[in-house]
């Protein structure tokens, strides 16, 4: 996977607690990313496997990727809020830049973080630069923070899902993402 740089898995892993109460015991010191998520998917461990990919690709691969899941559950029952999230997050994502993020920020706000929509524009939002307001001393949000959103918006994207059978549904979202991880859209 040649969007991913990091070498082992534990340097991942570090960021991030396990959602399944085993999923840390098949890391090994040595363990790719690669060979850690293919093991993660072969015991069904999908939302850890999410985890790890939300973490392991670089932000704005990440972020689209919780786009491209948002936008898989948007259909005409989704709130215009949501929409305008999800449209604020996919701008950035093809033009960086701190207005769109901060507008990101006010969404994601806006919308409670209550859809994945919502969690794509608070991924944007977290993903960099001061998160407090424009005329209070800057803060930089922890490391990672955007990649806990980026999860967060697939799993909430996973919830919402039509699909008639849930792992289909994590298998389909955790395909998007190691497509981007080799260097596809998703």
């Amino acid at each position: 996977m040649k969007k991913i740089n990091a070498k082992t898995a534990l340097e991942l892993t570090e960021h991030y607690e396990a959602v399944a109460d085993d999923a840390f015991d098949l890391l090994e010191p040595k363990l790719s990313p690669e060979e850690y998520l293919k093991a993660l998917i072969d015991k069904e461990y999908f939302a850890d496997a999410i985890l790890l990919l939300a973490h392991a690709l670089p932000k704005r691969e990440a972020i689209w990727w919780a786009c491209l899941c948002s936008k898989a559950v948007t259909n005409d029952k989704t709130k215009a809020d949501d929409l305008a999230s999800l449209s604020m997050a996919e701008k950035w994502v093809y033009e960086p830049d701190d207005k769109k993020r901060r507008m990101c920020g006010t969404l994601a706000e806006k919308g409670e973080y209550k859809s994945a929509q919502n969690w794509a524009a608070a991924a944007v939002f977290w993903s960099g630069g001061s998160i407090t307001k424009e005329d209070e001393p800057a803060m930089e949000p922890t490391p990672y923070l955007y990649a806990h959103a980026v999860s967060g918006a697939i799993l909430n994207a996973v919830g919402v899902s039509a699909a008639d059978n849930i792992d289909t549904q994590f298998q389909e979202f955790i395909s998007h993402g190691i497509n981007i991880a080799d260097g596809g859209n998703g």
